[in-house]
């Protein structure tokens, strides 16, 4: 009987022991499992994101674009076909940096915080302050004169190894330099200069041709606004005087010359090749550290790190320039996507996978925009000048762009937004073609410095006795 009991507390002490290890083993067991199966997932998720790494690098070995920093800064060089301005550029917009010419701007309209300049043939108070600027920095404006007639192209001595450390302090100098030149512009045109008013924005179009090798978006925002200053100050012209048909066929000539597609393809190039070296880098450089060509070369022998994370940029970048190969449109309609796809990822419990990605894609639908709205521009002032042409020759403006076809315009323009015919809106003083811009709705060519709903050029008529005269 005893023995039956010994070995009943003996049997119930095993079960119960039994249970207890049970009870401590399982979850042991399987978070033994968890780790396994996420060990396994991530071993699976990096040699995939290797596999696509090694995918997008042989694409762009095989279009031949530069793929680092280093491959950066060797294929940058300036246009081929073009005259080299580069070392004269340099030395005519170093005056700008003298401080007693710095000094002088910041009391002046365009260049800085003076008040704009008032309607040609009122009284302009700075008159005489503008021309003792524009005096001291006349080797600014003799060189800007010799450039329509040199189709320029330069390459600015930065260093682009050092990837987004690099320095680009001459794109500001030449952002006043253009400054400079629409300030020039606007002393002409009050004192009735006309002839030399009408060559500035030449000027400025041929300047920033200068900028167009130039592989960052950046640099390619900046040579948007100097085309866009050229445009202004095109439209300003068109108010005061009446170009001749030579000097209008010029301004025509030097819009269509504005090719902003191939410039952004280089800065989305240039822009890849700064985020693949920073991926391949130590995260020294994310803190402004430099490294020598060498080292750069011999980092990007390895995988990156983040394979995956650096796959899904180069993606993007990919398809980036995939749209842009086709069309301003198409271009557009890819920014669209993948910043939707961008938002996804952020709420995404994926997104620490990705953070690079999400840190370095600069903000590309931007500079499409900006790109769209600078072709809008110069095909409308490229149509609006031939109708002005149009309207000289026979006395009205043309009833449709059609009219113009091949004797003043190549081609019907085609408005970057939508790849529609660009739209057309006259008076009997004004003759407008404009773009339905990014809203993609027609709102009868109505724009302000406030409100860009439409993009377009204005030409506006009037009759050359009623010009003004030279103020006092």
């Amino acid at each position: 009987m005893e023995d039956d009991k010994l070995s009943a507390s003996t049997t119930g002490l095993s079960w119960a022991t039994r249970l207890t290890l049970g009870c401590l083993l399982t979850p042991v067991i399987l978070g033994l499992l968890v780790i396994i199966g996420g060990v396994v997932w991530y071993r699976s998720f990096v040699a995939e994101g290797q596999r696509a790494v090694q995918a997008e690098v042989a694409k762009i070995r095989a279009s031949g674009s530069p793929l680092t920093s280093v491959e950066l800064n060797a294929s940058y060089q300036p246009h081929p076909d073009r005259e080299d301005v580069t070392t004269e550029l340099l030395a005519a917009i170093a005056s700008l940096e003298r401080p007693e010419i710095k000094a002088q701007a910041k009391v002046l309209p365009i260049l800085d915080n003076g008040p704009e300049p008032p309607t040609p043939g009122q009284s302009w108070a700075q008159l005489a302050e503008v021309e003792a600027y524009l005096t001291a920095a006349a080797d600014v404006g003799k060189f800007f004169e010799s450039l329509p007639a040199r189709n320029p192209t330069a390459r600015f001595p930065v260093d682009l190894t050092a990837a987004i450390a690099a320095r680009l302090d001459h794109v500001s100098t030449i952002r006043s330099a253009a400054r400079l030149n629409s300030l020039q512009f606007h002393a002409d045109l009050h004192r009735t200069n006309f002839d030399q008013a009408a060559e500035r924005p030449l000027q400025s179009f041929a300047l920033a041709q200068c900028l167009e090798a130039e592989p960052t978006t950046l640099s390619q925002l900046i040579r948007i606004a100097i085309i866009g200053m050229a445009v202004k100050d095109t439209e300003e012209l068109l108010r005061h005087t009446s170009p001749t048909d030579d000097q209008l066929l010029s301004l025509q000539l030097a819009a269509r010359k504005v090719d902003m597609l191939s410039g952004l393809k280089t800065a989305i190039e240039g822009e890849r090749a700064f985020g693949y070296t920073v991926s391949v880098c130590p995260l020294s450089m994310l803190k402004g550290g430099k490294f020598t060509a060498d080292e750069i070369n011999e980092f990007a022998k390895s995988m990156p790190n983040r394979p995956a994370d650096v796959a899904l940029i180069l993606s993007w970048y990919r398809r980036y320039l995939e749209g842009a190969n086709d069309s301003v449109p198409a271009g557009m309609k890819v920014a669209d996507e993948i910043e939707l796809e961008v938002k996804e990822l952020e709420k995404s419990p994926l997104k620490i996978m990705y953070v690079q990605s999400l840190l370095l894609l600069p903000a590309l639908k931007a500079a499409f925009i900006a790109v769209a709205r600078t072709e809008a521009q110069c095909k409308s002032l490229d149509a609006t000048l031939a109708a002005h042409r149009y309207r000289q020759a026979n006395g009205n403006w043309p009833t449709k762009l059609e009219e113009l076809v091949p004797k003043y315009l190549s081609a019907i323009p085609l408005d970057p937004f939508n790849g529609q015919p660009l739209l057309v809106s006259q008076s009997n003083s004004e003759f407008k073609v404009y773009s339905v811009g990014e809203n993609q709705i027609d709102d009868g060519g109505k724009w302000s410095k406030t409100d860009r709903s439409d993009y377009g050029f204005i030409a506006t008529w009037h009759n050359q006795a009623s010009e003004n005269k030279e103020p006092q």
